[in-house]
């Protein structure tokens, strides 16, 4: 296979930039480097995955990326906002506003049934609550769960749990997604078709879309795939070539 670099994108075309992207964790005897200055650039419009070993920092990454964890060092650039630049209150307000996440274990609150869920983060910037709550049920519809509206957590499937996840990454219109292996729990068809919906989400041309999956039959979805080990994205595919990175 032959082996290219991609050429430079222009500034407005980029959603994503990291540069020198590091994060550790613990100290002393115990110190872990996740991520081991990490070079990074998502497009607007496109689907990137990230692939990998297990423990070769790909969570660790797109947390950064998503504001939820804060770098060490090294730049890191989302929707032209620079994340190290901001304080507590600005990031939360951002990741609210701009991002949506769907986490591998779902963090769907117990208490609330599946509408509700999908509807925290419209309620969280300020969607008055029936208008919340019909855009979720639009966005459970959106993943084929609009008969269970109403249901807990507790009494839906692994995979309908999922579901209702995606629904509520989606459900504010948020201009970056993030998705933590959003098949995991799903069949071969459900995780097609789920992948079809997250693709069609991603086509709009001032979105991006990132996918950490260990699932080899959705890399077919993907416009390029950045495979990462031990901290670092050793290698970009881009379609039928590829990017070595040194």
């Amino acid at each position: 296979m032959e082996y290219v670099r991609d050429a430079a994108q222009p500034d407005h075309d980029i959603a994503v930039r990291c540069r020198g992207l590091t994060k550790t964790y613990g100290a002393g005897d115990a110190r872990v480097m996740a991520l081991r200055g990490v070079d990074l650039d998502v497009r607007r419009g496109e689907l990137l995955m990230v692939a990998g070993p297990s423990g070769c920092g790909k969570t660790t990454l797109i947390s950064v990326i998503a504001a939820i964890l804060g770098q060490d060092s090294g730049q890191c650039e989302v929707l032209g906002r620079d994340l190290k630049n901001m304080g507590p209150t600005e990031r939360t307000r951002f990741r609210g506003e701009s991002i949506g996440y769907v986490f591998q274990m779902f963090n769907l609150l117990p208490a609330l049934s599946a509408v509700e869920n999908v509807s925290v983060p419209l309620l969280l910037n300020g969607t008055p609550r029936r208008q919340a709550e019909n855009r979720a049920e639009e966005a459970l519809e959106a993943v084929g769960l609009g008969k269970r509206r109403d249901a807990l957590p507790a009494h839906l499937s692994g995979g309908q749990q999922q579901r209702v996840a995606i629904a509520r990454a989606l459900v504010h219109d948020p201009k970056l997604i993030v998705c933590d292996e959003p098949t995991s729990n799903l069949d071969h068809v459900s995780g097609h078709d789920m992948m079809e919906l997250l693709r069609n989400a991603a086509k709009s041309p001032d979105r991006a879309l990132i996918v950490v999956t260990h699932d080899p039959r959705i890399f077919e979805f993907a416009d390029r795939i950045a495979h990462m080990d031990d901290g670092k994205i050793i290698e970009i595919v881009n379609r039928d070539h590829k990017e070595r990175l040194q």
